[in-house]
């Protein structure tokens, strides 16, 4: 799944993984504010017992990390984002408490933390739900807070690094999510995107049976284009099959390069007869270049992605096995 999907849901392995991995995360952030806070009070301003409230604080913070830590195999994206929005709290609090002229001001370097976790691990309306959560809290902390001269100006100007650090950190994510999910030769989605999209489409249950179909296209004798022609021929042959294919792909359906010379058109609303008349679709566009095999399936009740992609797998075998005919209805073969 996509970076912002990754809290969406927690039904299959990789997302509870997703879900520990961020909680891990969200745990190492605490605990690491609450450490500097303490080596804050403790060196910096010499333990001072004017500062008691930040003890409380910083040692409260540090305890909220262990018991994300300790539950980061339960932890899903709500009681994530309620962990995050009270660490928020937690630093809106310290700058309350703080002066202008006092040191502990610097817990305001806490929200750039909060952050850059949030537009790293949490879905975009999360992460900007999360910006505006530490807007308006430094906005109630200045306010009310003492000795804050002009609450308006500093505000404006946290507001300020709000954007700037959301900008710059969602090109950062969007950009390596691309890169994840993108097969670099034919720019193609690739297989590593369509077993997790497969796996979020079959969420739906009942709702996608016999509606969502599933396409796994071979290209004949690839292997000679390769010994014949050289791999540069063969990778042109590639890129040239993405981009006669791409314009006729439904929006909303996914072609992906499968790995080597097979590619998976998945088709998530449509029938029987309108999956093989998309496949006789790409197999016409290709004859020019090559012939190609396609082994194709409609879901069925009480299967998973990979029941369904074992199906189409070994209809693509007979499919292959017809190669020699030349004729589509011979190339496209459906499970049985």
């Amino acid at each position: 799944m996509r970076v912002w999907d990754s809290l969406h849901s927690v039904q299959s392995g990789s997302d509870r993984e997703s879900f520990r991995v961020a909680s891990w995360w969200l745990s190492g952030i605490q605990l690491g504010a609450g450490v500097v806070s303490l080596l804050t009070i403790t060196v910096g301003l010499e333990g001072q017992p004017s500062f008691q409230s930040y003890w409380f604080l910083a040692v409260g913070v540090s305890i909220l990390g262990l018991v994300t830590a300790a539950l980061r195999h339960r932890l899903e994206g709500v009681a994530l984002n309620a962990l995050l929005l009270a660490s928020t709290v937690g630093v809106s609090y310290g700058v309350y408490l703080s002066k202008r002229t006092d040191p502990a001001i610097l817990v305001i370097v806490f929200y750039s933390w909060v952050l850059l976790y949030a537009f790293s691990f949490l879905t975009r309306p999360a992460a900007m739900g999360q910006a505006l959560a530490v807007a308006v809290g430094f906005g109630i902390a200045v306010s009310y807070g003492p000795d804050f001269t002009a609450p308006l100006g500093d505000w404006i100007f946290l507001s300020g690094t709000v954007i700037v650090t959301a900008m710059m950190v969602l090109r950062l994510v969007v950009k390596l999510s691309a890169l994840s999910y993108t097969d670099q030769l034919t720019g193609l989605k690739n297989r590593r995107y369509l077993e997790e999209h497969l796996a979020e489409v079959m969420r739906a249950g009942s709702a996608v049976v016999g509606r969502c179909g599933l396409a796994i296209i071979d290209l004949d004798r690839f292997k000679a284009i390769n010994d014949t022609h050289g791999h540069l021929k063969g990778d042109e042959t590639l890129c040239s099959l993405a981009k006669l294919w791409t314009p006729v792909i439904r929006r909303g359906d996914v072609l992906a390069r499968w790995g080597g010379d097979e590619f998976l058109l998945l088709m998530k609303d449509c029938t029987e007869e309108e999956l093989r008349s998309a496949v006789l679709r790409l197999f016409e566009l290709a004859r020019p270049l090559l012939s190609v095999s396609a082994g194709c399936g409609v879901l069925r009740p009480g299967e998973n992605h990979l029941d369904l992609i074992v199906r189409c797998d070994s209809a693509l075998y007979l499919a292959k096995s017809r190669q020699d005919l030349g004729a589509a209805h011979d190339a496209v073969v459906f499970a049985s």
